[in-house]
């Protein structure tokens, strides 16, 4: 790629396959999403997961979305996505209270964005709040 980005943002090439499920979101936050149940699914099916890759989230402003985690191959009972290309990413650190700002700016700095997912990188059952990572990736469209 050679567009310049913003300070703050940097390229990403992802390629990877999904085992996912739906979560309903109103304004993009989560208000019934399956969290905690789509890796005790996967690891009671013996699938391997890729934690490298964190949990995707695909949230609509209303409506249902989806969670994901990268694994190896298609599960059976649940939705395979394959999340492809060349993304911008962000990485946002601290509480997600503080997520709807950082997607604010992120629409404001790049309004020709499109196919966004967060990507949260660790758990927050087991790192303190200030130190949660996330990464919200998206395509720019072409003009």
């Amino acid at each position: 790629m050679s567009t310049k980005l913003k300070e703050g943002y940097y390229f990403k090439k992802i390629d990877t396959k999904l085992a996912t499920m739906r979560g309903f979101f109103i304004m993009f936050r989560p208000f019934r999403v399956p969290y905690d149940k789509i890796a005790n699914v996967l690891q009671e099916k013996k699938v391997k997961i890729d934690h490298k890759l964190g949990m995707f989230e695909s949230a609509p402003v209303f409506g249902w979305g989806w969670i994901g985690m990268s694994t190896e191959k298609d599960v059976e009972g649940m939705k395979t996505k394959q999340v492809l290309g060349d993304f911008v990413a962000f990485d946002y650190k601290g509480s997600y209270k503080g997520l709807p700002q950082a997607w604010r700016q992120i629409m404001k700095d790049y309004p020709n964005g499109c196919e966004y997912y967060s990507i949260y990188v660790n758990n927050p059952n087991k790192v303190n709040e200030e130190d949660l990572l996330t990464t919200i990736i998206f395509k720019l469209k072409q003009s």
